[in-house]
Parts: structure tokens; C-alpha cells; sequence
């Protein structure tokens, strides 16, 4: 593909959980899991092909992220890539605009393992 869209957060809970976590926010917004490789890798489908705009947070995203643990906690790296080319022309002109929308559904999934963890 070509264009990805990189966010970070980092946790102090166990990568286990933090796992957990995202694969239940995962399965709560109708993802669909393509690989687990627990606790350090996981990749899913989300959103809709029917989201005419890929701005939109519901716009079709292969979604990966990647958890290392060191000292100071869990980092979590979560890579979001449009899950069809035909898009490829959008997304270099709306770029920006994405990197925003996205950012909103990557503080979705940090929000929700920071809930869980009470």
C-alpha cells in the first residue's frame, strides 16, 4: 500500500492485558482479527468499504499494532493504512485530514485500555 498513519501510547499495565484489551475494543467495534501473534502483534479489518470518504473513521483501515514491553511500561505502536487503493489518490490529499480523524479512533482504543485497567 502506500500511505500509513503511525500513533504510540504507552502503558502501565501487562502486555497481556493490554492485549486483551485491544482485542476486546477490537471485537466491540465489529473488527475483524486477520492475525494474533499474543502478546506482541495483532492486525484487524476495520470499519466499511461503505464510508464513501477515507477521512472517516468508519472508512475500511487495516489497523496493526505492535506492543514491546520495557522498564517503564507497555509501548503500543498502531499503524493505520487504508484497506483499498482505490483511495490512494485521497489519501494524499486529504493526509492531514486523516492523520486527525484517525488519531481521534487511535485515542479511542488508548481511552479504552486506560478505563479497563481500573
Amino acid at each position: 500500500m502506500g500511505e500509513t498513519f503511525h500513533y504510540d501510547h504507552k502503558f502501565k499495565i501487562s502486555k497481556e492485558d493490554v492485549f486483551q484489551h485491544i482485542i476486546s475494543w477490537l471485537k466491540k467495534e465489529g473488527a475483524q482479527i486477520t492475525m494474533e501473534k499474543v502478546p506482541d502483534r495483532l492486525e484487524a479489518m476495520h470499519g466499511s468499504m461503505k464510508a464513501l470518504k477515507v477521512w472517516n473513521i468508519t472508512a475500511e483501515k487495516k489497523m496493526s499494532f505492535t506492543l514491546s514491553q520495557d522498564n517503564e511500561g507497555v509501548n503500543v505502536i498502531l499503524v493505520m493504512e487504508p484497506a483499498s487503493k482505490m483511495f490512494e489518490d485521497d489519501v494524499y490529499a486529504w493526509r492531514n485530514k486523516i492523520q486527525t480523524a484517525w488519531g481521534q479512533l487511535a485515542n479511542d482504543v488508548w481511552a479504552n485500555i486506560e478505563q479497563s485497567k481500573v
